[in-house]
This record gives C-alpha cells, sequence and structure tokens, in this order.
C-alpha cells in the first residue's frame, strides 16, 4: 500500500492529481485522427473510508470520455 507523508491542510488530506486518458485510449484517438487532450490536474481529498471514487464531471468532460 502507498504511503503519504503530507502535512494537512485546513480542508484534511487533500493532494494534487493528474488525470489523462489512458495509452489505449490515446492510441485509439490518434487513429480517429482526434487530438488527444492534455492530462487535467485537480486538487483531490484524499478519504481513506470511502467505498468508491467520485471526479466532477467538467474533469470528465474536458478528457472526452463521457
Amino acid at each position: 500500500m502507498p504511503l503519504l507523508t503530507l502535512p494537512l491542510e485546513p480542508q484534511g488530506a487533500v493532494i494534487n492529481v493528474g488525470f489523462a486518458v489512458s495509452a489505449p485510449r490515446q492510441g485509439a484517438m490518434r487513429k480517429a485522427g482526434v487530438t488527444v487532450p492534455s492530462a487535467v490536474l485537480v486538487r483531490a481529498l484524499i478519504d481513506t473510508g470511502a467505498s468508491c471514487t467520485c471526479v466532477d464531471p467538467a474533469v470528465i468532460k474536458e478528457l472526452s470520455i463521457n
């Protein structure tokens, strides 16, 4: 299991995370002549008790994976 040692922020355990399309999707997009979107950097809250991951729909839209 990864171990992060960072100071807690006033909002809690928050880190910078980059989201990008997968390598296979990048290949398919290039083959189709579609521009591959750049990675999207966001602030993310680490919730060790969470049972799922939520991503802002704007990030999904920006990556053209909706």
